[in-house]
């Protein structure tokens, strides 16, 4: 899945070779996961000037709620 937040590229060819089944098991590792990818997403989304439903809509592919992915999009 090609995501313009990054760039135009699939997610997969900007992994750095981590996988799904190697995500840390404790909790503050995956929270401090979550906010380098929202970091990385947002910033990215300016970066390539994308629109508030663009990425709005590419959070949600991530799996992101709707009612925050719609209020991370909002300006």
């Amino acid at each position: 899945m090609k995501f313009n937040a990054c760039g135009g590229f699939d997610a997969s060819e900007l992994d750095s070779g981590a996988h799904m089944s190697t995500l840390p098991k404790n909790w503050e590792s995956e929270r401090n996961a979550c906010i380098a990818v929202l970091h990385f997403f947002i910033t990215n989304a300016r970066k390539f000037d994308i629109d508030d439903s663009t990425l709005s809509k590419e959070l949600l592919q991530l799996g992101l709620p709707k009612e925050r992915s719609d209020a991370l999009g909002t300006p």
